[in-house]
């Protein structure tokens, strides 16, 4: 059986406060500018939780596909924050 091999990649953001709630809107760019790219996104890890469970910062989580003997490509650049 051939064993399908990934290289993955991990960008860290962090949630933002507003009035009434918590948002992030960042970590749409940085899907978008990664998909551009050729990479797939694979989820969201939470790396720190304040108060009741409440998510503070995470990591995006992209997978490359080794198949074929490819290399992933250059790193987008994304300025988040």
């Amino acid at each position: 059986m051939d064993q399908a091999r990934y290289h993955y990649h991990y960008v860290p953001v962090e949630w933002g406060f507003r009035f009434g709630g918590r948002y992030m809107d960042s970590h749409r760019e940085v899907i978008d500018a990664y998909a551009a790219a050729g990479w797939r996104f694979a989820g969201v890890v939470r790396t720190g939780i304040v108060g009741e469970g409440v998510p503070e910062t995470a990591d995006l989580v992209f997978e490359w596909s080794l198949a074929d003997g490819l290399v992933p490509p250059t790193l987008p650049v994304v300025s988040v924050g």
